[in-house]
C-alpha cells in the first residue's frame, strides 16, 4: 500500500501511533530488566574476585602469624637450656680401733641440675642421696639457689645457697674434685665450716688491672643453731630467733693460679628450750683465711677458722627439765694440703697418672663442747682413670681430743666419678 505524505502524517496522528507507543512501551521493562540482571551478573563475579582475593590475603596474614609465633616460640626455647652434671663415689674403710670393722660403703650419689634461661638467669640444685649404716636410702639438699645475673660483674642468689666463707664447701667437697677421700675435720657437715644458708646473696669479680682479679659475696639469711653437740652451720628453712646471719668472702687473685681469701659470719644463735626456763642466743662469730696455688700438675692449699660462740640459757641435754647458762666455745680448723700428678716429671704409662697427696689438719674445741677435735696427718696417692674419673688410696693417723679417746689408724679407699 502507498500512502501519501498527508496520509502518513494522518496515520501517525491517528490511532495507530498510540497503538504502536503501546507496543513500545511492551518492550522496556523487559530491556530494562535485561540490562539489571546483566549488571548484578557483573557485580557478583566482581564481589566473587574480591572475596577470593580477600581470602587470599587472610590465609597469608594467617601463615605470616604463625610462622611469627612459631619464631618467637623456636627463640624462646632455644633460650632454655638445662645441663645434668653432679658426681658419684663408693668408700672403704679399715680401722684398727677396737670395736670396728672394715666398711665398705656407698658414698653419695649426687646429680646436680642446671636450668638456664637466656643469659641473665640460672637455677641450679643438687640433691644428696646416700645409703645409712640401716640400709635405709637418705635423701638430702645439699642446695637450690635462684641465680639472677644482673651483669658481669654482680649475680643475685636466693633459697638455699652454698656458703660463700671458705673454700673447702663451696670448692672442694665433690668427691672427684677432693684430693682425699675424706674431708679435713672440722670443715664436713659436722665441723665449723658453714655449708649452706637458707637467704640470698650478692657476689661477683672485679678486674683489676693485667691478670689481677678480685671476688667478693655476701650471703643474708637464716644462720645457725645450737645443738647438744655444738653449732650446727646448714641452711634452716626456718629461724629460730629474730637475728639474721651475715657472711661472706673477699678473695684476691693476683695471677690466675693464685688466690687468697678472706671470710666472716656474724650471727645469733638460740639456746635449746627445755621444759621450763628461759632460752637466750649466744653470740657466733667467725672468720678465716685461706689461701691456694694451683699450677699445672702442682696443687697447694691451705685454710684456717676461728669460731666462737658466746654464753646462752638452754638446755644441756635433751630432755632436761629445766635450761641453764650454758658457757662459751671456740673452735679452731685448719689444714694445709699439697699434691703432684707425676705428669709433670714423667710421660710413662700409669706412672704419669699417679698423684701423690699430704694433708695435715687441726681441728681444736674449748668450752662447753670440747671432746670434738683431733689432729690427723693423711697420706695418699690418686690414679686419674679418666679426668673426672679418680681412685684413691690414702693412710691417715687420727688422735682425738677427747679425754680416754684411743687414737686411730685408717685405710681409705675411694672410686669417685664426675660428670
Amino acid at each position: 500500500m502507498k500512502m501519501n505524505g498527508l496520509a502518513v502524517r494522518k496515520f501517525f496522528g491517528s490511532g495507530a501511533v498510540f497503538a504502536l507507543l503501546g507496543a513500545s512501551a511492551a518492550t522496556l521493562p523487559t530491556l530494562a530488566q535485561a540490562h539489571s540482571d546483566e549488571q548484578l551478573r557483573q557485580r557478583i563475579n566482581a564481589l566473587g574476585t574480591e572475596l577470593t582475593e580477600l581470602r587470599a590475603q587472610v590465609e597469608e596474614t594467617d601463615r605470616k602469624a604463625d610462622a611469627a609465633s612459631r619464631a618467637v616460640e623456636s627463640d624462646a626455647n632455644a633460650r632454655v637450656k638445662w645441663h645434668l652434671a653432679g658426681y658419684a663415689a663408693a668408700n672403704f674403710v679399715s680401722s684398727d680401733a677396737d670395736g670396728t670393722n672394715s666398711t665398705f660403703g656407698f658414698g653419695s650419689f649426687n646429680p646436680i641440675f642446671h636450668f638456664q634461661y637466656d643469659n641473665f638467669f640460672l637455677f641450679e640444685a643438687e640433691p644428696s642421696i646416700t645409703i645409712g649404716d640401716d640400709g635405709e636410702t637418705e635423701v638430702d639438699l645439699e642446695y637450690a639457689q635462684f641465680n639472677l645475673i644482673l651483669n658481669d660483674y654482680v649475680t643475685l642468689s636466693a633459697g638455699k645457697i652454698v656458703s660463700p666463707v671458705g673454700q673447702f664447701a663451696g670448692r672442694l667437697h665433690p668427691a672427684w674434685i677432693n684430693k682425699l677421700p675424706d674431708a679435713p675435720p672440722g670443715f664436713g657437715h659436722d665441723g665449723i665450716q658453714p655449708s649452706s644458708e637458707v637467704g640470698f646473696q650478692v657476689s661477683g669479680g672485679v678486674p683489676l688491672g693485667g691478670d689481677m682479679v678480685g671476688t667478693y659475696a655476701i650471703a643474708v639469711g637464716n644462720g645457725p643453731r645450737t645443738g647438744f653437740h655444738g653449732i650446727e652451720l646448714e641452711g634452716f628453712s626456718g629461724d629460730d630467733n629474730e637475728n639474721k646471719a651475715v657472711q661472706g668472702r673477699f678473695g684476691f687473685l693476683p695471677m690466675p693460679y693464685l688466690e687468697f681469701g678472706g671470710s666472716f659470719m656474724v650471727a645469733k644463735s638460740a639456746g635449746v628450750p627445755a621444759a621450763t626456763g628461759p632460752v637466750s642466743d649466744g653470740d657466733f662469730k667467725l672468720w678465716g683465711i685461706d689461701a691456694a696455688y694451683t699450677r699445672g700438675p702442682l696443687d697447694v692449699r691451705g685454710e684456717l677458722l676461728k669460731g666462737s660462740l658466746g654464753s646462752y640459757m638452754g638446755a644441756a641435754d635433751p630432755g632436761d627439765a629445766v635450761t641453764q647458762m650454758i658457757p662459751g666455745t671456740d673452735w679452731t680448723a685448719w689444714y694445709a694440703q699439697a699434691s703432684y700428678r707425676l705428669s709433670g716429671v714423667t710421660d710413662m704409662p700409669v706412672l704419669r697418672d699417679l698423684e701423690p697427696v699430704i694433708r695435715y689438719s687441726v681441728f681444736d674445741v674449748d668450752g662447753n663442747f670440747a671432746g670434738e677435735g683431733e689432729r690427723q696427718i693423711a697420706i695418699g696417692v690418686n690414679y686419674i682413670i679418666a679426668p673426672s674419673i679418680i681412685a684413691k688410696v690414702a693412710l691417715q693417723r687420727r688422735d682425738f681430743q677427747a679425754p680416754g679417746a684411743a687414737n686411730e689408724n685408717r685405710v681409705l679407699a675411694q672410686l669417685a666419678y664426675g660428670f
